[in-house]
């Protein structure tokens, strides 16, 4: 009887360590493999690893996987059998990353979801900047055995590309999402950027607010104070010698703090 109590407690044990992140039905997109889906400027502005990392700071993103009983692969509707992850999953990630699922053997099977990690710490190894991901997959498709795809595959995933931005150690204060205490008074009106940023601000009354330009890099190219009056306010601030790329505005005043993403595009 002992016995059997320390093979439960083992069990146990190792169903709890194999668990290596949640997710709930929300966070599933029925008609995609991978969420979420790969950034594209124009038809996913919201995708992509929206989260950076730093040099010796621990770091986490979450994808959530879902296998489709079938997928339109080019202009036909195919059966899934399976899917299995090739080489242990992503590729390209700094040293120090890795992924993770819940999954020990790294198969899917059709109408199944789990969620895949990248986690660890980035080492002083690595060199500051953009690293493009990958995911290798083998599908198994009815009628045709076995191919590989590398994810993302605009005629899977949809266009578009997963880019993790590694910066320096200290340097991941810089958020970009948006954070609100109250609510929104500040837009950008235009984005993306080809020449000059036009900023929003709706105040309620004479104030000076902070207007801070920064890089994905933690580089700060503006810190500056503005008067606004009662109304709407308009800013214009010129990037045309900002490289291309994703930059971050933050927007302060007595009351909030507020971080917008925005690109700027080479004409």
């Amino acid at each position: 009887m002992k016995q059997f109590y320390i093979l439960i407690l083992v069990l146990v044990t190792f169903s709890l360590q194999a668990q290596v992140c949640t997710f709930d039905q929300s966070e599933v997109d029925s008609n995609a493999i991978i969420s979420p889906g790969p950034f594209d400027q124009v038809e996913n502005p919201d995708g992509g690893i929206d989260k950076p990392a730093c040099i010796n700071e621990e770091y986490e993103f979450k994808f959530v996987l879902f296998v489709p009983e079938s997928v339109e692969l080019f202009g036909v509707e195919v059966m899934i059998d399976s899917i299995r992850l090739v080489d242990g999953g992503i590729q390209g990630l700094p040293d120090g990353l890795d992924e993770e699922t819940n999954t020990t053997n790294d198969v899917f099977y059709p109408g199944e979801a789990d969620c895949m990690v990248i986690t660890g710490t980035p080492t002083e190894n690595n060199n500051i900047g953009s690293y493009e991901l990958s995911l290798t997959v083998d599908a198994w498709i009815r009628g045709f055995g076995m191919q590989s795809f590398e994810l993302p595959d605009p005629a899977i995933t949809g266009p578009g590309s997963y880019t993790l931005d590694l910066r320096a150690e200290g340097q991941c204060s810089v958020n970009n999402t948006e954070e609100l205490t109250i609510e929104n008074q500040v837009s950008i009106l235009s984005n993306p950027v080809t020449t000059d940023l036009n900023v929003q601000v709706e105040a309620e009354a004479y104030s000076q607010v902070s207007l801070q330009l920064i890089s994905m890099f933690g580089q700060n190219y503006l810190d500056q104070m503005y008067q606004v009056y009662p109304g709407n306010n308009e800013i214009s601030i010129d990037c045309r010698n900002l490289k291309q790329g994703l930059y971050f505005l933050r927007y302060k005043d007595s009351n909030k703090e507020k971080t917008i993403r925005f690109y700027v595009v080479k004409p």
